[in-house]
């Protein structure tokens, strides 16, 4: 990196603030008006949320999604996104992010037009449903969503009004989107040959095998797996609930548990970004 980049990259990241979706941006969003949201967080905003969860999402950001602003943005800096504090400016501390994985900049130079560029990342990057080939320069929406690395969403908002008319849009809640990850769950133990049953009360769900039974919960982000006997709870494992192996990590759990064997390894496991 070049003196003039490392100045920046220095300058970048003093001029980024990270905020988790909470209850002050909630109130914000509540009772400021768009022109007074937008004067007081001017820039691009760049929402961040795991991409398993916030897909299934039609409106509205996710509860756990994270907002950085690059206040000079507008200025022309552009966005450095990757894995690597020291060159990105959003940082994505996951493995499947590559170390420098792409860059957000105006468009030949034009003030309202902006671009994204893969630099050659290890899991890639999607837009509009297609992968971008590395060093490819396409065209960005303002609020357009990329697919980094197959693990997570970011949408890009330069018109800070329209980040603030899409917070306001009713939101899916936790409590949805863990449902439809149990769900989905359920699906997968049943083509196992299990008989899952989900207890929606509880945001479980419960395997029955003889005397032994193990529960599957969601908690904040991770899944819960629980087995017993008699009555009685005897060991407890956890794993992330949204990263692209979750589903996978906790089959294998439930597996374990009741004793049999895993399956074979899937040949599109999660491959390690550089």
């Amino acid at each position: 990196m070049s003196e003039t980049d490392d100045g920046v990259a220095k300058k970048s990241a003093e001029s980024a603030s990270v905020w988790q979706l909470g209850t002050a941006i909630a109130d914000e969003v509540r009772t400021l008006s768009a022109e007074e949201f937008a004067a007081k967080h001017p820039g691009v905003a760049v929402v961040v949320e795991s991409h398993d969860a916030s897909r299934q999402a039609t409106s509205g950001v996710h509860p756990a999604a994270r907002i950085t602003w690059c206040t000079d943005a507008s200025e022309g800096v552009a966005i450095r996104i990757g894995r690597d504090p020291t060159w990105a400016r959003v940082v994505l501390p996951h493995p499947r992010i590559s170390k420098q994985h792409a860059t957000i900049a105006r468009l030949d130079g034009n003030a309202k037009l902006w671009s994204v560029t893969d630099h050659g990342s290890t899991n890639g990057t999607v837009l509009r449903g297609l992968p971008l080939a590395a060093n490819e320069v396409a065209p960005l929406g303002d609020g357009e969503a990329l697919v980094l690395g197959g693990i997570v969403r970011a949408r890009f908002f330069f018109d800070p009004e329209r980040l603030h008319a899409t917070l306001k849009a009713k939101p899916v809640t936790t409590k949805t989107v863990r449902r439809v990850t149990l769900e989905r769950l359920e699906t997968t133990l049943r083509s196992l040959g299990f008989s899952p049953e989900y207890r929606e009360a509880e945001n479980a769900i419960v395997i029955q095998n003889g005397e032994e039974l193990v529960r599957v919960t969601i908690e904040t982000s991770i899944y819960a797996v629980e087995w017993g006997r008699g009555g009685r709870a005897l060991q407890r494992r956890t794993c992330s609930a949204f990263s692209a192996s979750s589903e996978n990590e906790v089959r294998d759990i439930v597996l374990d548990f009741l004793g049999f064997k895993k399956p074979p390894e899937d040949p599109m496991a999660e491959t390690h970004a550089d």
